[in-house]
């Protein structure tokens, strides 16, 4: 039973990394395409503009990835109530969404880029109200992600053949959210025709419930938010104080070649998470911190060496000065990967959920202060940044190594551990 048990969250995570290396690669594809067809400054807004949707789709996610897991995989053979679990996350989710949209709208009145381009915000909203509609939390609660990964690949590889097909200049800018917009709504239709097979229905729910699932999640929102949001925060913070497009594409192209590797990470910490909550086994962490912490920091290494030669091939010529963000942001790749194996896989399970949201303030308090002081000294830079962003994840790792100092110990020793 242990080996199938095992088994099954092998192949869990190989499909979670099937559908995260299709989100990466595919667009990774496109990305040396955009620059060169698009003049900087146009990449520039498309960098910001997804910097605003990518805040948006955080705060409607707001967490349900893990706590929608969990009360999932804790009810995986009552399908009523997974039904139930289903309703009230998506309905909570399109109440958010709402939410969203008014303070985007709001904010259009005070940064100028925003304003600027509404409609391309619009197109891109859309796709993001279509996947609302695609309960990824119960495919990681049932570890179905078998079911779910040949549908994302293929929504994927169909908008990025519409990106080379449709985008060929500036003027094509319209297109990219829309071909986003396709791939989105193919992958609801094959979805829901796989969910009806199995008995999965909207339930008519209340209002309470719904705002207690969004309450319950508040956790799990700010544990998400800080690795997801802070670098995203800096693009924002850039519009608003009205810095050239092109400094925002210099920002924007080292930014998201991080992001895109530290999407990596994501799988094996949504495969761990399930199998964790079952097992509280700190061993598995010790094994995992122990294989892949090496295999991090000598790529970083090799990656710094080149890290010029791979923006221009990437990016470039017109892009080289995005290596120095670049650079600067390579720690963030070592950092990041112990605060996501020590957030949910770890506190999440020993009774220190709430300590992850205490952490996470403390963290954002200390990011968002260091820009003040930045934009007081006049001292706001692209370099300064990028310094910034992985200074703030040293202080988000050495907090929760803190709060979870009683079970470094049995993590070294690999101890099972009996939570409550």
């Amino acid at each position: 039973m242990k080996n199938i048990k095992h088994l099954s969250i092998g192949k869990n995570i190989i499909f979670l990394y099937l559908i995260t290396i299709s989100q990466i690669l595919l667009p990774l594809l496109t990305f040396p395409y955009l620059t060169r067809v698009l003049e900087p400054s146009f990449y520039g807004v498309v960098v910001y503009t997804t910097s605003v949707i990518m805040y948006v789709q955080i705060f409607v996610d707001f967490g349900f990835i893990s706590s929608s897991t969990k009360k999932i995989t804790e009810s995986i053979y009552n399908i009523s109530k997974i039904n139930k679990i289903v309703s009230e996350t998506i309905i909570a989710k399109i109440f958010l969404f709402i939410i969203a949209v008014l303070l985007v709208s709001i904010s259009s009145y005070f940064i100028n880029i925003i304003r600027e381009n509404f409609v391309l915000i619009i197109l891109y909203l859309l796709t993001t109200f279509v996947t609302i509609f695609i309960p990824d939390f119960l495919f990681h609660g049932l570890q179905k992600m078998s079911k779910l990964s040949p549908i994302v690949v293929l929504s994927k590889s169909i908008s990025t053949m519409l990106v080379f097909i449709l985008v060929k200049n500036s003027g094509d800018i319209y297109w990219i959210p829309f071909v986003n917009l396709i791939g989105a709504l193919i992958s609801n239709l094959l979805v829901w025709r796989f969910l009806k097979k199995i008995n999965i229905r909207f339930f008519k729910v209340k209002l309470s419930d719904v705002l207690s699932e969004i309450k319950n999640s508040m956790p799990y929102f700010l544990a998400s938010f800080a690795t997801l949001a802070y670098g995203v925060t800096n693009t924002i913070v850039l519009g608003i104080l009205n810095f050239q497009e092109i400094y925002i594409a210099y920002w924007g192209i080292g930014f998201n070649l991080i992001s895109s590797a530290q999407s990596l990470y994501s799988p094996l910490v949504s495969g761990l998470y399930p199998r964790m909550i079952e097992t509280k086994d700190l061993g598995l962490i010790r094994n995992v911190l122990l294989l892949f912490m090496p295999l991090i920091v000598i790529t970083v290494l090799i990656v710094y060496y080149f890290s010029e030669e791979i923006i221009i091939l990437l990016s470039g010529y017109e892009y080289i000065e995005a290596t120095i963000v670049f650079r600067l942001l390579l720690p963030l790749l070592v950092l990041s990967f112990p605060v996501l194996i020590i957030g949910l896989p770890v506190m999440g399970v020993v009774g220190k959920v709430k300590e992850i949201m205490t952490t996470t303030i403390i963290a954002a308090v200390f990011h968002v202060m260091c820009i003040i002081v930045l934009i007081r000294f006049d001292t706001l830079s692209l370099t300064n940044l990028a310094i910034l962003r992985c200074s703030t994840e040293s202080v988000l790792l050495i907090t929760r190594v803190y709060y979870i100092r009683n079970f470094i110990r049995p993590i070294i020793k690999g101890i099972s551990i009996k939570v409550e």
